[in-house]
């Protein structure tokens, strides 16, 4: 095997970087920062059981798209209602920017989510890796009208409103 191979090969030796980068995630993802930000649901108040294709009281169906830090998994809960998981790696929110702009989507979907036309939103999970927003899967709700139709207007409003306050 050549040398170059043989060192990619290798499991890296942690760095002091490393060190300093998981006691900044640490700092950021604290009960302190996350409730002075206005963002205490991320808080991991107990732990939350993330087996092979579970998550909390959820099984997982599948993966509807990713993003830059999240995914959004279709699931199901313990009832068998369909249900859509937004997962938020807190590994990857390493700035305060960013963990704000999470924290202004929930309280953008909170706004935005209920009502007689709308998704309902449901909650926020939180584990040691991750952050779960847990809504209503898009025409999954029997008996609700297309939300599509109200949605562009609503949306725009609602948004608005959101970034506002």
């Amino acid at each position: 095997m050549p040398t170059a191979a043989r060192a990619l090969a290798r499991p890296r030796a942690p760095t002091r970087y490393d060190a300093q980068n998981a006691a900044h995630s640490n700092l950021l993802w604290s009960p302190v920062v996350l409730k002075a930000e206005g963002f205490p649901e991320a808080i991991q108040e107990t732990e939350l059981v993330e087996e092979d294709g579970r998550v909390g009281g959820f099984a997982l169906q599948a993966v509807v798209r990713s993003g830059a830090f999240s995914v959004l998994l279709e699931a199901k809960d313990a009832t068998g209602k369909p249900v859509a998981l937004k997962r938020i790696a807190k590994g990857e929110v390493t700035k305060l920017g960013d963990l704000r702009n999470v924290a202004m989507e929930l309280r953008a979907l909170r706004a935005l989510l209920g009502g007689d036309s709308l998704l309902e939103f449901h909650k926020v999970l939180a584990s040691r890796r991750y952050v779960y927003f847990v809504l209503e899967r898009f025409g999954a709700a029997p008996g609700r009208p297309n939300a599509s139709s109200h949605l562009s207007s609503k949306v725009a409003s609602q948004v608005s409103n959101c970034m506002r306050t």
